[in-house]
């Protein structure tokens, strides 16, 4: 029957994996899955993510193995996923026997936040399946009889409490209810009384935990002392850094603190949020019927949950303790989402199970009734999501397409969010050796130091262009370097700055009719489609006081058929011509991209001013309405 279980989850978490575009968290951790602890700490704190390592780990090492495309990516969570399942029906089994352990099992290969978890490129499936693990190793470890232990299951247990912490921190909450069913069954009369024997089983318990959270806590030291910086140092050496306050710990989870006049009501809705997306599933009533249902058939459960093995105490702590600490944390900080609870479902689902069974006994028409209705409803749910595409907003797969397309050798990508990178990292070709420059939390000289050595230089940013106020990154870029092209994608801003060829000597000038001179370096080059040409352009202003004009930058044929061509102020906009003072010298740095469609042959790259309310071009004191900057010969690249 688990294999028969097993096999149903493969096939709904499997089906339509890549059908979506990524999303921030799995290009994050795609990010973060390929650098090293040390340096994720410190990347962590200035992009303000607060994800333990463990499961990014596990994710670098299978993307060293099998790649890193979405599809691939996300393989992980599904194989997670899949165990889980497998554990769940095993934990029903042993504590209330095979007819729940199918049934439990059945409701959670179906259950659709558990299927939506299992195919995402992040930690969630990872802490459920390590969660009932955890819990079935726990019940194997604290039986009755301690003399069938073995130590396999001490070295299991802290493989499952490195995962279940490693994947998410609020399953620290997850671990704190573990230790407290420690201390009931430690209460416990009826455990075999052995001179010794609880003391050397409460000294492995604590030991192995603690051996397990040896590698969380040198990453949460690292973490502080990058948010905190080190203190004087002191005996041997050692640097402690200062302790994180309320206000620096929501600093590093880019968060704020805040507070409820209403506390209870408050909670009634957290708990609420909690029923609706973890217990239903984020799919609006559908997911409000299938929380109800859920619920009659746990509440019906709950009368019959307590075991032998496992008192009804240890399940009101396993609900209760999490559930009021989040809420307390919700409370306290505005990042919080039902999400980071999901590690509490399966045993919802388990104490479903048994209330479903034991309304079998009862009355089978109700238990037929409820059950079409849930897995009804799941079914609807799961259907819904296998057809929804996400935001096409957020979708960044056209951008990495045209980007792919357009990159070079020795191109330096700029990106202000980590799961950008991530999300190159995935979407572009294996074979590509990309350069990145992640500018969050940076001076702007290391920028500059940077971009020193490169030609060419993509700015991609989100909900903003180079162009924004505040952009301080994008601003410097205008005034050293030509922008090529700024291209929009949902809310994804992909922009190529050039730096030009400059010459020696200014080879080229010309006067317009009103007065402005420009000099600049004749250009003679070669080029194939898709590259970029940037001049610089030297304009002298007249001692007239002059309209806001333009600058055209085109790339024509013999025939002067317009190819390619790029308009825009003086210096990227930054100096318009109003702006100008007499005599002044105006440096600017203008580019365009060649079209991929660019057939071969000979073109001439011309230039000029318009006036940018009439739209009409400014003559040279020769009658002419553009300048000749030079001549670039395009030839095709091999296979094109």
């Amino acid at each position: 029957m688990v294999i028969l279980l097993s096999l149903s989850a493969f096939v709904l978490r499997v089906m339509r994996l890549d059908h979506r575009s990524l999303w921030w968290d799995e290009g994050r951790n795609i990010f973060f899955a390929g650098i090293d602890w040390a340096s994720a700490a410190e990347l962590a704190v200035r992009s303000g993510d607060v994800n333990p390592p463990i499961y990014r780990a596990l994710l670098g090492g299978w993307m060293q193995l099998a790649g890193s495309s979405p599809l691939v990516v996300r393989l992980p969570s599904v194989f997670f996923g899949i165990l889980a399942v497998a554990f769940i029906y095993r934990l029903a089994k042993d504590l209330y026997g095979e007819r729940v352990a199918v049934i439990a099992g059945a409701m959670a290969a179906v259950s659709p936040p558990l299927v939506y978890y299992s195919q995402e490129a992040k930690g969630y499936s990872l802490v459920v399946m390590a969660a009932v693990w955890s819990a079935w190793l726990w019940l194997r470890l604290h039986r009755r009889s301690l003399l069938i232990q073995r130590s396999g299951q001490w070295l299991w247990f802290g493989i499952a409490t490195l995962f279940v912490v490693g994947a998410h921190y609020f399953a620290l909450l997850f671990l704190l209810a573990q230790n407290l069913w420690t201390a009931v069954w430690w209460c416990d009369k009826n455990v075999i009384r052995v001179r010794g024997w609880k003391l050397k089983h409460l000294a492995k318990w604590i030991g192995v935990q603690s051996l397990s959270l040896v590698p969380l806590l040198v990453y949460a030291w690292w973490s502080v002392e990058a948010l905190m910086g080190s203190t004087q140092c002191g005996m041997f050496g050692v640097c402690v850094p200062a302790l994180p306050g309320i206000t620096d710990v929501a600093r590093w989870g880019a968060t704020t603190t805040t507070q409820w006049s209403q506390p209870g009501l408050y909670f009634l809705n957290f708990l609420w949020g909690f029923g609706h997306e973890i217990v239903g599933g984020p799919s609006g009533i559908f997911a409000t019927v299938a929380g109800f249902t859920l619920l009659l058939l746990t509440m019906a459960g709950w009368r019959y949950c307590a075991s032998r093995q496992f008192p009804s105490v240890n399940w009101a702590i396993l609900f209760g303790m999490p559930l009021l600490l989040a809420g307390f944390f919700s409370m306290r900080f505005s990042y919080y989402f039902p999400r980071f609870l999901i590690f509490i479902l399966p045993f919802v689902i388990i104490l479903a199970a048994v209330g479903t069974e034991r309304l079998w006994r009862l009355s089978r028409v109700s238990v037929l009734v409820l059950g079409l209705l849930l897995f009804g409803v799941w079914s609807t749910v799961l259907a819904d999501h296998y057809v929804d595409p996400g935001d096409p907003d957020e979708d960044w797969r056209e951008l990495a397409l045209r980007f792919t397309r357009l990159r070079r050798r020795g191109d330096l990508v700029v990106h202000s969010y980590d799961w950008i990178q991530g999300y190159l990292h995935s979407y572009l070709p294996a074979t590509m050796d990309q350069n990145y420059l992640f500018f969050s939390g940076i001076e702007l000289q290391e920028l500059q130091r940077m971009v020193n050595s490169r030609s060419r230089v993509w700015f991609l940013d989100y909900q903003t262009t180079p162009f924004a106020v505040g952009n301080l990154a994008g601003h410097w870029m205008r005034e050293h370097y030509g922008l090529a092209t700024s291209e929009s994608f949902g809310n994804a801003q992909m922009t190529l700055f050039v730096r030009p060829a400059v010459g020696k000597v200014l080879r080229g000038s010309a006067e317009f009719a009103n007065g402005i001179e420009l000099h600049w370096y004749f250009l003679e080059t070669h080029a194939t489609p898709g590259d970029a040409l940037s001049v610089e352009l030297v304009w002298s202003a007249p001692s007239a006081h002059l309209e806001a004009y333009q600058v055209f930058l085109h790339l024509v044929d013999a025939d002067s058929r317009l190819w390619a061509g790029r308009d825009g102020g003086p210096m990227n906009d930054l100096r318009p011509t109003v702006s100008w003072q007499h005599g002044e010298t105006v440096r600017s740095v203008h580019a365009l991209l060649l079209p991929l469609e660019l057939p071969s042959g000979e073109y001439h790259l011309r230039t000029g001013m318009y006036d940018l309310e009439s739209r009409v071009r400014l003559q040279t004191r020769s009658g002419a309405d553009s300048v000749l900057l030079g001549k670039v010969q395009v030839s095709l690249l091999e296979g094109r």
